[in-house]
Parts: C-alpha cells; sequence; structure tokens
C-alpha cells in the first residue's frame, strides 16, 4: 500500500506522539477483523510500525490511538497496513501532533 499524502501538515521536531482517529467506511463489508498497524512517514525516515489495534475495526467506527515515533521530520504520508491482507475501508484519517502541531489527512 502506498503512504497516503498530506493535505495538511506542519513539521515537527524530535520524538513525537501523535493522536491518531481513523473512521471506517460504512459499508457492509468495509470493516476487518484484522490487526491494524500504522508507520508515519517523514523527510528524515519512516517510523517503527506501530499496532493500532489487534481486533481491527467494525464498519462506521471510528478508532482512537497514539502512535510514538522517533525525529522523523517533516511528516510527507503514512501507512496503514493489515495484518493478515485482509481487506478493510478507512473513509477518514486525522493525526494530531500532541504538542499542538497539528498533520491531517483526509481520503
Amino acid at each position: 500500500m502506498e503512504p497516503k499524502k498530506c493535505i495538511l501538515e506542519i513539521p515537527v521536531d524530535g520524538p513525537e506522539k501523535f493522536n491518531v482517529s481513523i473512521k471506517t467506511g460504512d459499508g457492509k463489508e468495509d470493516g476487518t477483523n484484522s490487526p491494524i498497524a500504522m508507520t508515519i512517514v517523514g523527510e528524515k525516515g519512516t517510523s517503527q510500525k506501530n499496532i493500532l489495534t489487534e481486533t481491527g475495526a467494525k464498519s462506521g467506527s471510528i478508532g482512537k490511538y497514539t502512535v510514538s515515533s522517533q525525529d522523523v521530520g517533516k511528516v510527507t504520508g503514512f501507512q496503514l497496513v493489515l495484518e493478515n491482507k485482509a481487506k478493510w475501508k478507512p473513509a477518514e484519517v486525522e493525526i494530531v501532533n500532541t504538542s499542538n502541531k497539528i498533520f491531517i489527512t483526509l481520503p
């Protein structure tokens, strides 16, 4: 899966924590039972893979997670990975830097 591109981003420096919110599509088969992982992509590199959930996401749900990352520089995107190659349809993703610097990505 290619990294999603940013619509709005503000560069951050140093070790960071992000609050991540992911809305799963409302369709009957948009959810997944697969574990979901995320990496954050930046100009200085890519974060380690962070497991967001071991139990997947139901259709229409909004999952809220915290992701820790080393300094990846200016954020340029992210990757969401399903651990067992299942299907899933995230409809909206929001990433907020906890130091009040905001990075938001929409579909």
